[in-house]
C-alpha cells in the first residue's frame, strides 16, 4: 500500500516552488536595476577587480537585455501570482498569531483561563491551510467543469502553458548570455534565470504526477508491496487502463457547461466508440450504441461489474466463464448494456468494466426461449454469442462463449486508494465554478 502524502502534498510542492521562484525574480530585479561598480570581466558574480565608482545598470541600456527582461517576467507572471498569494495569506496568518498570542497573554495575566478565542483562531488557520480551494488557488489549479470528465485536458492546458514560458525563459536566457557592453552582468542574469528554469521543469513534473494518478490509476492490489516497478504486476494484453471512480459518466452534470452529458445521451448512436468516452459520458446510459444488429455490427460495447479484488484478478489473467449454475443466458461471460442495467443483476460490486466485443455468430433469442439456452455450454458448437431480446430494450444482455472474443477493457475502480488519496472529494467545495 503507497502512501498518500506525496500527491496530498503537491499544492504546498507547488507553493515552495513558486515562492523560490518568487525570491529569483527579486534577486534578477535587484541585479537588474541596481547600480553597478566598475569591473573588469573576471568573473560572472562580480568577483573582478573594482576600480571603486558606481556606475548606472548597464543591463538597462541595453535594447536586448530589457527584450530578456520582460520575456522573463512574462514567463514569470504564474509563480509571482501564486507567491504574492501565499505571501498575503502567511502575513495574515502571522497576524493572527500575534493576536491569538497577545489574548493568552492576556489572560494569563488576568489569571483567566478562558483562551477558547484563540484555539478558535488557531482552529480556522489550519482550515484554511487544508481547505481544497485554497490549495486550488496556490498551486492555480482549477476545477473548471470542462476538466471533471478530462483529466487530460487539464493536463494538455498546464503542459501548454508551462512550455510556453519555459520557450520564453529559454530565449531570455540567450538573450542574456549573448548580449555585449553589458560587463558580467548578462551573465549573471542568465544564471538566475536558468535556475528558475529548473523549478519551472520541477512544477511541470508536478503537473504529470497529478495527470498520472488520475489517468494512469493504478489500485492497491495492482501491487505485492509498494508500488514499485518490481512489484508491479503483469498485466493483460487486452487490458487498457484504470480510472478512478469520479470520471463515471453518472457524475455529469447536466447543468455546468463542459460537464454536461454527451449530445447522443437521450437520441443514442454516438459516434464516439473510445471506451474512455464511452465511460465518461455514457456508463449509465443504455444507449451508447444502438441494439444489436446480426450482420450490421462485428463488435459491441459490453458492461460488467464485479468486485475490486475480481477485477484486479481480470486485469492480470483475463476474464473467466462462469460455469456454475444458475445461469440464464448459459456459461460464458456476461455483459448487459450499461452499468445501469448490472445493478440487478451483478452479483459483486466494486469495480465496473466496459468493454469491446467481437460478437461472433449470434443467436437472438426473447424470454420464451430462455430455458433453451439456460444452465448449458450445448449453444457453444454453433455460436459464440446469446442476445437476450428483452421486451425493454435497456435490459438487453448476452454472453458470451470464449473470453478471448474480448478485444480490450477499461475497469473503474472504487478502492481504498481512491478515498485515501482524497481523490472522491477533488471537486468537492469548488467555488465560483472553479476555485
Amino acid at each position: 500500500m503507497c502512501s498518500s502524502y506525496g500527491y496530498k502534498a503537491s499544492p504546498y510542492l507547488q507553493a515552495v516552488i513558486a515562492i523560490c521562484e518568487f525570491a529569483l525574480g527579486i534577486v534578477r530585479i535587484v541585479v537588474y536595476f541596481s547600480p553597478k561598480p566598475a569591473i573588469s570581466p573576471t568573473s560572472v558574480f562580480g568577483t573582478g577587480i573594482s576600480n571603486g565608482t558606481d556606475i548606472s545598470s548597464p543591463l538597462m541600456s541595453s535594447t536586448q537585455v530589457m527584450a530578456a527582461f520582460a520575456l522573463d517576467w512574462i514567463a514569470s507572471i504564474v509563480p509571482t501570482f501564486m507567491a504574492v498569494y501565499i505571501t498575503i495569506f502567511m502575513l495574515i496568518a502571522a497576524c493572527s498569531v500575534c493576536v491569538a498570542c497577545l489574548c493568552i497573554t492576556k489572560a494569563i495575566a488576568c489569571k483567566n483561563s478562558d483562551t477558547n478565542g484563540s484555539g478558535t483562531l488557531f482552529r480556522v488557520l489550519c482550515l484554511m491551510c487544508l481547505s481544497k480551494p485554497n490549495h486550488r488557488c496556490v498551486s492555480l489549479t482549477c476545477n473548471c467543469p470542462c476538466y471533471k470528465a478530462r483529466p487530460f485536458l487539464r493536463f494538455q492546458v498546464r503542459l501548454g502553458l508551462s512550455a510556453f514560458f519555459l520557450l520564453l525563459r529559454i530565449i531570455a536566457i540567450i538573450l542574456y548570455a549573448s548580449a555585449k557592453n553589458v560587463s558580467v552582468y548578462g551573465a549573471q542574469m542568465a544564471v538566475y534565470c536558468t535556475a528558475s528554469v529548473g523549478l519551472l521543469l520541477l512544477s511541470m513534473g508536478l503537473d504529470l504526477y497529478q495527470y498520472r494518478i488520475w489517468w494512469h490509476y493504478k489500485p492497491d492490489g495492482l501491487y505485492k508491496k509498494c508500488r514499485c516497478l518490481c512489484c508491479r504486476q503483469h498485466l493483460h494484453p487486452s487490458h487498457k487502463r484504470f480510472l478512478p471512480i469520479p470520471l463515471l459518466g453518472k457524475f455529469r452534470d447536466a447543468k455546468k457547461l463542459g460537464d454536461r452529458p454527451c449530445e447522443f445521451t437521450v437520441s443514442g448512436g454516438c459516434p464516439n466508440r473510445s471506451l474512455e468516452h464511452i465511460v465518461s459520458f455514457h456508463a449509465f446510459d443504455f444507449k451508447p450504441l444502438r441494439r444489436f444488429q446480426p450482420g450490421k455490427d462485428k463488435t459491441y460495447i459490453g458492461f460488467h461489474q464485479t468486485t475490486t479484488e475480481a477485477a484486479i484478478g481480470i486485469s492480470q489473467e483475463g476474464f473467466r466463464k462462469s460455469m456454475k449454475p444458475p445461469q440464464m443466458l448459459g456459461f460464458g461471460v456476461y455483459f448487459a448494456r450499461s452499468f445501469a442495467d448490472t445493478e440487478g443483476k451483478a452479483r459483486a460490486a466494486g469495480a465496473f468494466i466496459v468493454a469491446e466485443i467481437n460478437m461472433g455468430h449470434v443467436r437472438m433469442i426473447e424470454r420464451a426461449q430462455i430455458d433453451e439456452v439456460r444452465n448449458t455450454d450445448s449453444w457453444w458448437k454453433e455460436f459464440d454469442t446469446i442476445y437476450l431480446k428483452h421486451e425493454e430494450e435497456k435490459r438487453d444482455e448476452f454472453c458470451i462463449k470464449d473470453p478471448s472474443q474480448i478485444l480490450k477493457w477499461i475497469m473503474v475502480m472504487n478502492d481504498g486508494r481512491l478515498y485515501r488519496y482524497g481523490l472522491d472529494q477533488e471537486f468537492a467545495n469548488t467555488h465560483f465554478g472553479c476555485i
